[in-house]
């Protein structure tokens, strides 16, 4: 019958079905992983519904994260970054892309070159960059509304309000690895390489603000605080 035949498609039919859908999921590789969470928080795609994270929960490249109030996000990759969201905060992970050890000569495909870019809409996150950024900084780069952090091999913080963002250096968790971040926009750029040293951007026509030692906001160190037991962070105090 013409119902039974729609349901159960020959054979060539069949494993061409296959082989596309497999063709889909290898176009939609983990980005990243959720190695802890508390709270409320959810992963969108365009195109699909809205989804609650769990920890083990995989995100792929072009997922907006969303955390809710009293909430906390932790992603880890495969190159050993790793990103923290702060409550009630938004980000895109805008490209990943971290080929396996023998996947072929990465410089033959540019599409296929290491990368990994990610937009801080609002809220807070901490960033601790991983293989990518140790190999290939210029192929980094984070987004946090009004400027745009250029890295080498780094860790940092930073917080969007609106139109005004605040990012901080902080102390590298790893003895002797490279350190530092560009913070730039159309009216500016600062160099930042010393830890708890920071900048501000106060509006969307305002350029990077000269370093200067900085203070921790109470959501930056929220979220410093609850990663301190895995990993040493040194929270920036301003001076007395």
């Amino acid at each position: 019958m013409g119902g039974s035949s729609f349901l159960r498609p020959p054979g060539r039919v069949w494993l061409l079905g296959l082989f596309l859908l497999l063709g889909l999921s290898e176009g939609a590789a983990a980005a990243g992983r959720v190695s802890a969470i508390e709270g409320r928080c959810f992963a969108y795609l365009e195109g699909s519904p809205m989804r609650s994270l769990r920890e083990g929960d995989e995100v792929v490249q072009g997922t907006r994260l969303v955390t809710g109030r009293d909430a906390s996000l932790t992603l880890t990759f495969s190159d050993e970054s790793e990103l923290t969201l702060g409550a009630r905060t938004s980000m895109t992970l805008d490209r990943y892309h971290f080929p396996a050890p023998g996947a072929g000569d990465a410089d033959d495909d540019a599409d296929d070159e290491p990368g990994f870019g990610a937009s801080l809409l609002q809220g807070v996150v901490r960033v601790v960059t991983g293989l990518i950024a140790k190999r290939r900084p210029a192929s980094v780069s984070f987004g946090a509304r009004v400027a745009t952090i250029g890295i080498r091999g780094t860790h940092f913080t930073a917080e969007v309000s609106g139109d005004s963002a605040t990012i901080i250096l902080l102390a590298q968790a790893v003895a002797g690895a490279a350190n530092a971040i560009q913070v730039s926009n159309q009216y500016g750029s600062v160099a930042i390489d010393e830890p708890g040293f920071g900048t501000e951007i106060p509006d969307a026509n305002s350029p990077p603000s000269p370093p200067r030692l900085m203070q921790t906001s109470r959501d930056m160190q929220r979220i410093l605080r609850s990663v301190n037991t895995t990993r040493r962070v040194r929270i920036p105090r301003s001076p007395r």
